[in-house]
């Protein structure tokens, strides 16, 4: 029944990817590729954030579904038991999070401890600007800088990361996060160190999710992981998969 469906859907000419807003950018640039080597298979993208990834793809409401983290064991495992088919994660990449302040502020660098104190209970000094609870950033952060721990009551949450990047560029007390890709000189980067007081980068993997069993999904994803797909997403600011994370 669902290869039935599925032919149904390729049949009406259009390829429809959801999902992150931090790989939105360079699906826009995968498209246009991907129109080139498959003319009959347009691409209609929405990007709403990748939380609601593997909810639209349970629901079909696109076929390809971005996510800027992986998705929960449980969130994975309903979307399939909804969808009733196995699917699939491919990782297409690397994304580095950064934290940022105003161009005056005076701090540079902090280390992990300290970055997570500010964001969880910030001093008067601190106005605290992230994403939206829709965001994967959202969530890679509050699980991988906040140890699981909720963000600062006080937290303003913005629905991408330009606005993130445009308050804290603003607001001398601002600090935000975001990926890389979405700086271009408007904020200072924070740099960041560990426990041991090392230098430290915030990587997270990047992935594409489909149904086990649909041949153009399968054909898209591996355009994406092509030389040229893979260059797309370089010269978009994220980092490909041959990258050493």
């Amino acid at each position: 029944m669902i290869p039935l469906l599925l032919g149904c859907l390729w049949a009406a000419g259009s390829l429809r990817v959801c999902g992150s807003e931090t790989l939105g950018r360079a699906a826009s640039a995968w498209s246009g590729g991907w129109n080139a080597i498959a003319p009959q298979h347009s691409v209609e993208t929405h990007f709403p954030g990748s939380r609601t990834s593997l909810t639209a793809l349970a629901e079909r409401n696109c076929q390809v579904a971005l996510l800027s983290r992986r998705p929960a064991p449980s969130q994975h495992n309903e979307a399939q038991r909804r969808l009733q088919a196995p699917i699939l994660l491919d990782q297409v990449g690397w994304d580095e999070v950064v934290f940022f302040v105003h161009l005056t502020n005076p701090v540079k660098s902090m280390s992990l401890a300290q970055l997570r104190s500010a964001l969880s209970s910030p001093r008067a000094q601190w106005r605290i600007y992230g994403r939206n609870a829709l965001s994967g950033t959202h969530g890679w952060v509050q699980e991988n800088v906040l140890a699981g721990k909720p963000f600062s009551p006080g937290t303003r949450e913005l629905p991408g990361p330009e606005g993130v990047v445009r308050a804290v560029a603003s607001d001398p007390k601002g600090i935000g996060y975001s990926g890389r890709e979405s700086l271009h000189g408007e904020v200072r980067v924070l740099s960041l160190t560990d426990e041991q007081g090392q230098p430290l980068r915030l990587l997270r993997p990047l992935f594409l999710a489909r149904i086990q069993g649909d041949a153009i999904a399968l054909r898209f994803s591996q355009y994406v992981l092509s030389v040229e797909g893979q260059t797309q997403l370089g010269n978009c600011g994220l980092l490909p998969m041959r990258s050493e994370p």
